[in-house]
C-alpha cells in the first residue's frame, strides 16, 4: 500500500509520517507542545477567551491548518481536515477545542466559523488547481449546531464554493453534535446543504440510541470513528468486534467510514482488514498550514 504525491514517488503508509510528513511539521510539533507547568498557570480563563471572541478584529489573529485523510483502498490522500487555529499569544497554549467551545455558547462562533468556510475553500481552490495534483481531494470541516441554526450559513457556504470555483460534493461537512430534533433553522441549513450536494458527516460517538434513524434522517455520507475505538481495535476483541458493527452498519447505508487517530502501522491494518474506507491520524500526518501541506501535497 503507498500513498502518492503528484509525481510517481511513492511511500509506505506505514512510514509516511516519517519519510513524508512529520519533517515539514517539526517546528509545528515544536511550538505546539503541551505547556509546562509554569505556562498553564498564565492561561486565561472563560471569561477572558470570551473578552477575546468578543474583540474586533478576530479574523486577523485565526489560521487554519491541514491534515491528510487517506483511502485505505489506493492509499491516496482523500480529503484534508481543516482545523481552526488562534494566533493570538494570549490563546496560543488554550486547547483550541476549548476556545471553540466557548465561542459557540457566545455566539462568537458564527463570524469565526464562516472565516473558516471561506478561507479553507480557498484554499482547497488552490490544491485542486496545482498542476501536479492527482485526482479529487475533498475537504472536511467541523460545523455546529450553532452554525447551522444560524439562517445564513446554508447560503455562506454556497457563496464561498461559488467564490472559489469549487463543486459542491468536494465539501463534507462533520456535524459535531448532531441535534436530536431539528429546528426549523437547521432542518432549513440542512436541506439547503443537502440540496446543493454537500456531504454531511457525524462522529459516530456522537449518536444517540436511534443511531440508525438519525443517520438516515440526517441522509449522512460519512461516519468518523472514535480514536479508543481504533487505537484499541488491534488487541481488544470488543473494540475490534465494534468497529467491525460499525463498518457494517456504514455499508449498510452507503455511508463512508474514517477511522481517526491512527497512531501506529497495527491500528491501520486493523482498520483496513475491517473494512474501514479511510484513517487519519499521527501515523498518516500530522495538522499543517496550508504552505507546508500544499508543499507536500505537490513536491516539485
Amino acid at each position: 500500500m503507498s500513498l502518492r504525491g503528484g509525481d510517481s514517488t511513492s511511500v509506505s503508509l506505514v512510514t509516511i509520517s516519517h519519510t513524508a510528513w512529520c519533517p515539514l511539521l517539526e517546528p509545528i510539533i515544536s511550538s505546539s507542545a503541551t505547556p509546562t507547568s509554569s505556562s498553564r498557570h498564565d492561561l486565561p480563563n472563560e471569561a477572558q477567551i470570551a473578552e477575546f471572541l468578543g474583540e474586533a478584529g478576530l479574523a486577523s489573529r485565526l489560521a487554519v491548518h491541514y491534515r491528510p485523510i487517506v483511502d485505505l483502498s489506493t492509499g491516496v490522500v482523500a480529503s484534508i481536515a481543516a482545523r481552526i487555529r488562534f494566533t493570538d499569544p494570549r490563546m496560543i497554549d488554550v486547547p483550541a477545542k476549548q476556545v471553540v467551545r466557548i465561542a459557540e455558547t457566545t455566539g462568537a462562533i458564527i463570524p469565526i466559523g464562516a472565516w473558516l468556510i471561506r478561507q479553507s475553500v480557498h484554499d482547497l481552490s488552490d490544491i485542486l488547481q496545482a498542476p501536479r495534483t492527482q485526482g479529487s481531494i475533498g475537504l472536511s470541516l467541523k460545523v455546529s449546531t450553532p452554525e447551522l441554526a444560524d439562517e445564513g450559513f446554508g447560503t455562506r457556504v454556497a457563496q464561498a464554493l461559488t467564490s472559489a470555483g469549487v463543486t459542491p460534493d468536494s465539501l463534507i461537512l462533520e456535524i459535531t453534535h448532531p441535534p436530536a430534533d431539528e429546528t426549523n433553522e437547521v432542518a432549513g441549513s440542512l436541506q439547503l446543504l443537502r440540496s446543493l450536494g454537500v456531504t454531511l458527516a457525524v462522529d459516530e460517538s456522537s449518536m444517540g440510541p436511534e443511531a440508525i434513524a438519525q443517520l438516515r434522517a440526517l441522509r449522512i455520507g460519512e461516519m468518523r470513528v472514535a480514536p479508543d475505538i481504533c487505537q484499541l481495535a488491534p488487541t481488544d476483541p470488543s473494540s475490534r468486534a465494534t468497529l467491525s458493527a460499525i463498518v457494517g452498519l456504514a455499508r449498510a447505508l452507503g455511508v463512508i467510514t474514517v477511522a481517526t487517530g491512527i497512531q501506529s502501522s497495527e491500528q491501520l491494518d486493523t482498520a483496513r482488514a475491517l473494512g474501514v474506507d479511510r484513517a487519519q491520524g499521527a501515523l498518516l500526518g500530522s495538522p499543517a498550514p496550508f504552505d507546508e501541506l500544499i508543499s507536500w501535497l505537490n513536491p516539485r
